[in-house]
């Protein structure tokens, strides 16, 4: 269930990758977000690595250079084009029993051009010229409305395959949140150095799902037909109907917790577990652990808050390397397990490690592009 893993849990398709957004913003280098993230999926993922390569292939096939042609050369050419059109004599173009077949067939349409390419040139005639055949012409408009049409519903196709019933994708930075409503009308807010990836177009009675990689938390918008809402994350899934709920896929490892409602939590090897309110599922070692937590303590992120309960300095290192995406040196690795307690403010990383050197008389500082604790 990689992310963004569209069609089930054996990782990402060449045609998954071509309609993702984020994925088409990493190639074109066009953001900075979505550019550094797919870059740390790649370096992690050989398999989806791979697949990259081959849409980077088709990508660049596909790329149209444009070839600046000088404007003189592009009059001339109409000039010459319009003179031409101009002296061919009426009722001269396709002959009258291959007219008859029917309009619109394609071996038609061969004939057609061909016969109004032989009447551009000049083509002397032979020594013996039989019978003449009154032929007509079909007036060129003809043809650019049917290339039009045919462009049209090419065009629908593709908006209807990649557009309206594509995906989107919000990633954030590190150090900051966000939230968006999605088609069904879920809340869903991001924690920082994340991703969420959901279909443009929800359908009603089809499973709504989205794929995380990261942490949030979500409000989930129950539904008359109570259409399954699933959230796709490395390691499991989470199913339910409408509830509120946490749940986090980061290298510390993924994780959910239930705040309201009920979920059921099912692995790729088909290991389940339903929580209730209070309730914390996290992935280790292949199997799902379960324990009680408080879950305002857990969800205390949306608002710019951490909250530590019985946790190490390993594990606030941790979060910080997440969150801010910082390098943090501990020069004493004694002080890994000190205990930390407490409620710190989380939107800014000075204050926060000003709070933390102060709750537990440590000395930060910045040495370069990392910070040290003593």
């Amino acid at each position: 269930m990689d992310m963004p893993n569209f069609e089930g849990t054996e990782g990402p398709s060449l045609e998954d990758l071509l309609a993702d957004e984020s994925f088409l913003a990493w190639y074109r280098r066009s953001d900075a977000t979505a550019f550094q993230r797919w870059q740390h999926e790649l370096e992690r993922d050989p398999a989806r690595k791979a697949v990259a390569d081959q849409a980077i292939v088709l990508l660049q096939q596909l790329d149209v250079k444009e070839v600046a042609i000088p404007e003189g050369q592009v009059s001339a050419a109409e000039n010459k084009l319009f003179a031409r059109i101009a002296g061919m004599p009426q009722g001269s173009g396709v002959p009258e029993s291959e007219a008859a077949a029917g309009s619109g067939a394609p071996a038609e349409a061969a004939h057609s051009l061909a016969g109004t390419a032989v009447a551009a040139q000049e083509i002397p005639a032979p020594a013996h010229v039989g019978p003449t055949r009154v032929i007509r012409l079909r007036s060129w408009r003809t043809w650019v409305s049917a290339a039009a049409c045919v462009l049209v519903v090419a065009l629908a196709a593709w908006l209807d395959k990649n557009w309206i019933s594509g995906k989107k994708t919000l990633d954030t930075p590190y150090g900051q949140i966000a939230s968006v409503v999605l088609p069904d009308g879920t809340e869903a807010t991001l924690n920082a150095h994340s991703s969420l990836t959901w279909r443009r177009k929800m359908r009603e009675g089809e499973d709504r799902e989205v794929w995380l990689k990261g942490e949030a938390y979500l409000h989930v918008a129950k539904k008359p037909e109570h259409e399954r809402f699933i959230v796709h994350t490395d390691h499991f899934d989470v199913i339910v109907t409408g509830t509120h709920f946490n749940v986090s896929s980061v290298e510390a490892g993924d994780g959910v917790v239930l705040q309201e409602g009920s979920v059921t939590v099912r692995t790729a090897k088909g290991e389940e577990a339903k929580l209730q309110p209070g309730d914390q599922v996290q992935y280790r070692d292949g199997q799902l652990v379960r324990q009680t937590v408080n879950p305002d303590n857990v969800i205390a992120w949306t608002n710019l808050r951490v909250v530590f309960d019985n946790a190490t300095l390993e594990d606030v290192l941790t979060m910080i390397r997440q969150h801010y995406g910082v390098k943090v040196r501990l020069d004493n690795p004694a002080l890994l397990h000190s205990p930390v307690n407490g409620m710190l403010a989380n939107d800014n990383l000075d204050v926060l490690f000003k709070a933390l050197a102060l709750a537990n008389n440590l000395t930060i500082q910045k040495d370069g592009d990392q910070y040290v604790i003593r």
